[in-house]
């Protein structure tokens, strides 16, 4: 079960360095350096939630006694992609393209 509490925990983190990059965007408007931190941060948490995600799948269904508990950590886990998304639209959409 270490892998479930685990993968909540960087499901948190996650959304909590997205959250203060969001923050700081606002606060250091069109800085390239964090639109360029922003993007890599998008990229490598959505590749280690991936990987909590597919090992949380994969033990949901070979312990079925305790399937409810990985499903309920699976949700834990894909809240943060409707999240990313909102997050990335905002700054998107006040990107200066000239």
């Amino acid at each position: 079960m270490a892998t479930g509490a685990l993968s909540t925990q960087v499901a948190i983190a996650s959304f909590l360095g997205g959250t203060l990059l969001l923050l700081m965007y606002f606060y250091f408007k069109e800085n390239i350096y964090l639109y360029l931190v922003g993007a890599l941060y998008l990229i490598i948490t959505t590749l280690i939630n991936l990987v909590f995600l597919l090992n949380l799948l994969h033990k949901a269904f070979s312990y079925k006694n305790h399937q409810q508990y990985y499903f309920v950590k699976i949700g834990i886990v894909i809240t943060n992609i409707p999240i990313a998304f909102l997050y990335s639209q905002i700054v998107l959409s006040h990107i200066p393209f000239n």
